[in-house]
């Protein structure tokens, strides 16, 4: 027993040890929960089985190759508009004289009917008693409520 003692003794002995790291470098290191945390991941990654994670693992990596190319894509885009002069030509603009709606260069042949006159100066008269009209009405006003319910009464 002396001999296993002697040998463990001798095996600690070359072990060199490492030396408690200063409070610092404590500060430093990650809380406890990442290497859990990794841990389940892995578990449930092994659980899956081979041909799915095969499957997932590509659908993951054409998903991060289409994100990042889209991030590229879109600031070469936004470089390329910076660049581009900022004052925006706007072409010149040339006003032809529009004919008013007064001026009817070929009338209906109703235009001058007198059935049509007719009823267009009736149309009109109706129009502005319309217009001179009042439409407030205190009949038409819906009655004052009381918000004020007391149901202990």
């Amino acid at each position: 027993m002396n001999g296993i003692n002697n040998q463990q003794e001798a095996k600690n002995a070359n072990v060199p040890v490492s030396p408690s790291p200063l409070p610092d470098e404590k500060e430093k290191q990650p809380a406890g929960l990442v290497k859990p945390v990794l841990a389940k991941l892995k578990d449930i990654w092994l659980k899956i089985p081979e041909k799915l994670r095969k499957v997932l693992s590509i659908v993951g990596i054409v998903f991060t190759a289409i994100l990042f190319l889209m991030i590229v894509l879109s600031t070469l885009f936004n470089i390329k508009k910076s660049q581009s002069p900022k004052e925006k030509l706007t072409p010149a603009v040339s006003y032809e004289p529009v004919p008013s709606s007064d001026i009817i260069t070929n009338p209906s042949r109703y235009a001058t009917d007198s059935g049509v006159l007719t009823i267009e100066g009736n149309i009109r008269k109706i129009e502005k008693e319309l217009d001179i009209m009042q439409v407030n009405e205190a009949d038409l006003l819906p009655p004052r409520l009381d918000f004020d319910i007391n149901f202990d009464k």
